[in-house]
């Protein structure tokens, strides 16, 4: 369905080692390509301000050559209905993201959480306490530049949210910011008939060649 010019890198937290084809210097600032394009092509199908991704909704890298439809179903082996939330305000966004950090680092340790995002992108330090971890949040605006998050402001969402251990059960627990009431509660969200894995396969038959999007659209803009 597509050609893929150069390897496509997967990566959880970045510069991780969970690629099977990439080194971690290729990872290490910015994460992972596929994941990256997968939130993008959300992003332009479901027509939405930000999507949110976690890293283990995508499981594969990449292999130069010719994309197959086989080869889908190992990026995106969890098919689950995209969400949406068409009125999350940029401080529950932030807020999202701050707990997944913490999971990801702290409290559970689990790289499946570190978080993937399109039209949304920051600075990350993973030494910071919880809820220091993020810096320099900017969302993409309407003429394509990014700008300092509105925490005020809503923001239409969309979440690609997969985890092997609590499949589609999880969205509550992953929208959940502890210790204040729920950021995102069950009643909020619109449960689509699209799959992140129709989406993507749709984007590379459009695209019909696959490259790695430009550092400045990649959601983690540096690691620490």
């Amino acid at each position: 369905i597509a050609t893929v010019p150069s390897t496509l890198c997967n990566e959880r937290v970045p510069g991780s080692g969970y690629s099977d084809l990439c080194p971690v210097n290729q990872t290490s600032q910015h994460g992972g390509d596929v994941a990256t394009l997968v939130a993008s092509s959300i992003r332009r199908a479901m027509n939405v301000d930000i999507v949110l991704q976690n890293a283990a909704a995508v499981d594969s890298d990449i292999r130069a050559g010719n994309l197959s439809v086989a080869d889908t179903l190992l990026i995106i082996p969890i098919p689950n209905d995209i969400i949406i939330i068409p009125n999350a305000t940029g401080q529950e966004i932030v807020s999202i993201l701050e707990s997944n950090l913490d999971k990801t680092f702290a409290t559970a340790a689990c790289s499946c959480l570190y978080p993937y995002t399109a039209g949304m992108r920051f600075d990350v330090n993973s030494t910071e306490r919880q809820g220091q971890r993020l810096s320099n949040v900017e969302v993409r605006a309407d003429g394509g530049e990014y700008v300092a998050i509105n925490l005020d402001a809503t923001y239409s969402l969309a979440i690609h949210y997969a985890n092997p251990v609590d499949g589609r059960d999880g969205y509550l627990s992953y929208l959940e910011v502890p210790d204040v009431d729920n950021a995102i509660t069950e009643d909020r969200m619109i449960v689509t008939d699209r799959t992140a894995l129709q989406i993507f396969r749709d984007y590379a038959w459009n695209q019909q060649v696959l490259r790695p999007l430009e550092d400045e659209h990649y959601s983690t803009q540096s690691f620490v």
